[in-house]
């Protein structure tokens, strides 16, 4: 395991590398933190959820570990800490205790699982604020998709340097899907606010648009919507998806 420590990124990222052997035994990574808090915070797919940081009823107790993507966090009203991931899906957060568990080995459903060699890496990131005013969204969504370096021609960095393919206005909206639609010659696109806050958007793209509506997530229903230029401009309600169809 190699532990990095960054100049300019205010985050620990923990590289692993396990040849796991294991069966009838679960690795699990521990942090002990002094963080005071009643909830936490785990980010899901197209929203964030919070749970008790106590087990006070069954309820509670059912959900000793629970899933969540890219990060959970605990946070007091002035600090707190996100506990950040590339691949790894079950958290357990217990009082000031932060846990994610990272291989296990059963014997059923399949008696191999997690069996052989695995390359992970998880990051703490402490943060003034909670995590919404950290931007630990952003956080958790740059450490599962680095930004790539490709070195390109004269000419072609010149144009790049000023263009983006798309471009999202708002820091509490993600882009989740970019894709060819099924039926017709268009660009479906889907975004979401994960925060539990309203949101003006401006999506913008690196050409004008020659038509745009609203659908579906079957792609259809069409609702045509207003645009300018190379602009479309809408509100996100909390935790709403929203997927256009664009020409």
């Amino acid at each position: 395991q190699n532990i990095l420590l960054y100049n300019e990124l205010d985050r620990v990222d923990f590289e692993t590398f396990i040849d796991w052997q294991e069966r009838q035994k679960l690795l699990k990574v521990v942090f002990e933190t002094d963080i005071r808090a009643a909830r936490y915070t785990r980010d899901i797919a197209y929203a964030t959820i919070e749970n008790s940081c106590y087990r006070h009823d069954p309820y509670d107790k059912a959900k000793f570990e629970v899933s969540a993507h890219n990060f959970v966090d605990l946070s007091e009203r002035e600090y707190g800490l996100s506990l950040l991931n590339d691949c790894k899906y079950g958290f357990e957060v217990h009082e000031t205790r932060m846990m994610m568990s990272l291989l296990k080995g059963p014997l059923n459903p399949d008696p191999l699982s997690d069996y052989g060699e695995h390359y992970f890496t998880y990051s703490l990131y402490p943060h003034a604020g909670d995590w919404r005013a950290a931007g630990t969204l952003a956080r958790g969504l740059a450490l599962n998709n680095p930004m790539l370096p490709i070195r390109l021609e004269a000419a072609a960095a010149k144009c790049a340097a000023a263009v983006s393919f798309i471009s999202v206005s708002a820091s509490n909206v993600t882009l989740e899907a970019v894709k060819k639609c099924e039926a017709e010659d268009a660009w479906i696109v889907r975004v979401v606010e994960k925060t539990g806050a309203c949101a003006d958007v401006a999506l913008r793209f690196f050409k004008e648009i020659a038509q745009a509506s609203e659908c579906n997530l079957l792609e259809r229903e069409d609702r045509p919507v207003p645009f300018a230029g190379n602009e479309l401009s809408f509100t996100l309600r909390p935790f709403e998806i929203k997927t256009f169809k664009i020409k």
